[in-house]
């Protein structure tokens, strides 16, 4: 027997009756849904945990390198790092030629406070004076 023969019979039978069957078909769709969702919880829960787990290993493994560098700290700070953090440690940049004085030794003192290498130090600077003085710069004579 086909299904469609099968089904046939079974829907012409008298003990056949649609609203039990919708209603079956709705339980058992439903319980399939649920059962989805439960799994799909299931999964989500296990990647936090296994995303936590890496996270603690990581942690340990940066703890480890950190010791085996004599604690020294092995981050290396980036350019635009190291402008934000000097930009707010110094004092505003002065439009008077009076001003400059305070504004050199801020910069120093916060090279000092931030650790910057001498290679960041112009750079550093230029970005903080802006467009107008590397216009000045890097015209020609």
């Amino acid at each position: 027997m086909s299904k469609i023969v099968l089904r046939d019979l079974i829907t012409s039978s008298k003990y056949y009756k649609e609203e039990e069957a919708k209603e079956l078909l709705g339980v058992i769709t439903a319980e399939r849904l649920e059962t989805e969702q439960q799994q799909k919880l299931e999964q989500q829960e296990q990647l936090s945990i296994e995303k936590l787990r890496l996270e603690v290993e990581l942690s340990r493994n940066v703890n480890q390198s950190a010791t085996q560098n004599n604690g020294q700290a092995s981050r290396v700070k980036s350019l635009d790092e190291i402008v934000k953090m000097v930009r707010l440690l110094t004092v505003k940049v002065p439009n008077k030629s009076d001003g400059w004085d305070y504004f050199f030794s801020s910069l120093e003192k916060a090279f000092a406070n931030e650790n910057v290498s001498d290679e960041f130090k112009p750079k550093v600077l230029l970005c903080m004076l802006g467009d107008e003085s590397v216009e000045l710069i890097s015209k020609p004579r």
